[in-house]
């Protein structure tokens, strides 16, 4: 049961500056945090974001959490924003859509946005809580997103090199 097309083990979250902390131990030289992309320009609003979420092996129950405040918590209200069933049945990709808080995306700076992800054998009691804590069968991948712009020129900068390349939307 895992997230994406390679995997390593962890009961819980390894929280880190850069999001890293339980992808330190790569499989095979590879980064194993690659379940979950986000896609195309983010605004706020009810189908604000999209998020497309492989599910590598297995079927579960995939719980998903935006810090849109920045506040290093997940527990606010909107930051629990996937909480539902997957499964390799059909492919194992989803594309989901996520709501935005007002605000969240800052039109004159980088919006930096840390995301957690895990993936459960079966539904939590408490979807809220499940950010962290032990889960015995699983994955949890995390994830640090930035928002880039230029002036009054924003767009999604996917690899955080700080230049619209290639295949990096604007958002205004």
């Amino acid at each position: 049961l895992y997230l994406g097309a390679a995997v390593d083990t962890e009961t819980n979250g390894v929280p880190s500056a850069d999001a890293r902390g339980d992808d330190l131990a790569t499989v095979g030289g590879t980064n194993d945090e690659d379940g979950v992309v986000q896609r195309g320009v983010w605004l706020a609003g009810a189908t604000g974001g999209l998020v497309r979420v492989e599910v590598g092996k297995g079927s579960g129950w995939l719980v998903g959490f935006i810090d849109f405040n920045n506040n290093s918590n997940m527990m606010d209200a909107g930051e629990m924003v996937i909480s539902r069933a997957v499964s390799t049945n059909g492919g194992g990709v989803t594309t989901n859509e996520i709501t935005v808080p007002s605000g969240a995306i800052n039109s004159t700076n980088v919006t930096t946005l840390y995301a957690r992800f895990r993936l459960f054998p079966s539904e939590p009691s408490f979807p809220a809580f499940s950010y962290s804590g032990l889960a015995d069968n699983g994955e949890v991948e995390d994830y640090l997103w930035y928002f880039g712009i230029l002036g009054d020129y924003i767009w999604k900068d996917v690899n955080a090199d700080g230049n619209q390349d290639v295949g990096e939307p604007p958002l205004a």
